[in-house]
């Protein structure tokens, strides 16, 4: 049995979030999964990483990305607690 980890999603692994991102029905109309890999993919990751309450993490299985989503960490007043938004699954 193997296990599945989470990460932060590196440069290296944009093709593969690109093309899973472009697999299902919302994706293929939106994304361009071609490579060399479309410049704004690269510009997203970097933006992202500028963000200390957004993260765009990774599941690995034996060492191959099999699955992407987004996460935002929200700031609450009500309960002066946190809260993660996650989105984007794959």
């Amino acid at each position: 049995m193997t296990t599945t980890n989470f990460r932060p999603a590196v440069l290296d692994d944009l093709e593969t979030i690109g093309a899973m991102y472009a697999m299902d029905h919302l994706g293929q109309g939106r994304q361009n999964p071609a490579v060399p890999l479309n410049k704004r993919y690269v510009g997203g990751l970097d933006a992202i990483n500028a963000e200390p309450n957004q993260l765009l993490l990774v599941a690995e299985d034996a060492g191959a990305v099999v699955g992407a989503f987004g996460s935002t960490v929200l700031l609450r007043i009500v309960d002066s607690g946190l809260r993660a938004s996650i989105t984007h699954i794959r």
